[in-house]
């Protein structure tokens, strides 16, 4: 048999070209750099998810408001305000970038995930629903936005117009809506 013959291991005690060290792991260290890590400085996931856990045990989240949206494991009790609960959106991050330039600079992606068939706590009201009939719900007439009729809309003449809140638009309100 014919094999192929290995190189002879290199000895390092004979090498004359050997490979530069980084400065902080030959000579003198470095002033300032820490050697280890102190474990009082990283978090602890227990200690969040019961500080977590014991803040929704006592109080409900609105949907409303500037409270910080609970955990994804996190059990709590949601009170609808017209916008959706975590349970049915929730974002990959929790401040979202005020405009592209900067979503463009931090590099983290933006995504939101659906759940619209999530269960809910059994003390918490039902989603409303609203039946629009065949026709379904109204939308925005602006041909760039045809957003949907919301509760962040606002009416204007006694129920004959409305107001969408995303661009602006002055739309035809059908009575019965108001």
């Amino acid at each position: 048999m014919n094999r192929a013959r290995r190189p002879p291991p290199i000895n390092p005690s004979t090498n004359t070209n050997p490979i530069q060290q980084p400065p902080h792991s030959s000579g003198t260290p470095l002033q300032g750099l820490r050697t280890k890590l102190d474990p009082e400085q990283i978090p602890s996931t227990a200690i969040q998810f019961a500080a977590e856990e014991d803040r929704w045990s006592k109080e409900s989240y609105l949907t409303v408001g500037n409270q910080p949206v609970p955990l994804s494991a996190s059990e709590y009790h949601a009170i609808d305000q017209g916008n959706s609960t975590p349970r049915f959106l929730r974002p990959t991050i929790y401040a979202i970038p005020s405009s592209s330039d900067l979503q463009s600079a931090t590099h983290v992606p933006l995504g939101i995930h659906v759940t619209p068939l999530a269960q809910q706590a059994p003390e918490e009201a039902p989603v409303p629903v609203i039946d629009f009939g065949e026709d379904g719900p109204p939308r925005c007439t602006n041909s760039e936005c045809r957003s949907y009729i919301n509760p962040w809309c606002t009416w204007e003449g006694g129920g004959l117009r409305w107001i969408c809140n995303l661009c602006g638009a002055t739309n035809d309100g059908r009575y019965r809506l108001y």
